[in-house]
């Protein structure tokens, strides 16, 4: 019977952590622009939209069609998807970019998920040294996303500041805790702990560079986007 109720605990803890990571950040967040950034940057209506690293790196919240019209216009030429479920590919296919300008984009699918850092921080390297991989590689500008902004990418910027940037843990939790994130606990021991791998998570990086693959590649022509598993040719 201890047995028993042990388990039912487990299981039960598991399915308050799935169900917590997947609908519980994005009950106060709307879409209206937001008051604090991490740049001076107008912004679309892209929940806790972030331009992290000019010219490098932007995050936020999942993006519409709109805001991918709005993202591609701006400049993104790679988009990195944290979503465990969600896949960005019919908002990249509706997308409608109304100038004469060819628009081309790559499209990665990382699944994240926000437990990771707390129960299984090797799981979690795993994912930020392929994201950082990413960001390192593909054409630039790389816009991040989770569900809603404020969790998974805010990680992702840490990461990115402590790792590839060489800025000090503490810096870039206070950078991001400042944000207004959902900013917690556990996310602060993996960076502050990240920071102690520097080294190891760059080899990890510079392995995984050539072994790059996007999901989808988009191309859009004369107002209309589509979605293709085949490369769009060297655009770097």
């Amino acid at each position: 019977m201890a047995l028993l109720s042990v388990t039912r605990t487990c299981a039960l803890a598991a399915v308050l952590l799935v169900a917590l990571s997947l609908c519980g950040c994005c009950s106060g967040v709307s879409r209206e622009r937001i008051a604090v950034s991490c740049a001076d940057s107008p912004g679309p209506l892209i929940p806790k939209f972030c331009i992290a690293t000019p010219n490098v790196l932007w995050a936020g919240g999942r993006p519409d069609r709109n805001d991918v019209t709005w993202l591609m216009q701006q400049g993104i030429r790679t988009i990195v998807d944290l979503e465990i479920f969600h896949d960005d590919r019919s908002a990249l296919a509706q997308a409608t970019v109304s100038d004469s300008r060819t628009h081309q984009l790559r499209y990665y699918h990382v699944r994240d998920w926000e437990p990771l850092p707390m129960i299984a921080p090797s799981l979690e390297d795993d994912r930020v040294a392929r994201v950082l991989a990413i960001i390192s590689e593909a054409p630039a500008p790389v816009f991040v996303h989770c569900r809603c902004g404020m969790k998974r990418a805010d990680l992702m910027v840490a990461a990115h500041r402590v790792v590839i940037e060489g800025v000090s843990a503490e810096s870039a939790i206070r950078d991001l805790s400042r944000y207004g994130g959902a900013w917690s606990g556990p996310d602060t021991r993996y960076i502050l702990a990240l920071s102690q791998r520097r080294d190891e998570m760059r080899r990890r990086i510079a392995e995984l560079a050539p072994k790059l693959k996007a999901d989808a590649f988009v191309t859009c022509t004369d107002g209309q986007c589509s979605v293709s598993d085949h490369d769009i040719g060297n655009d770097h």
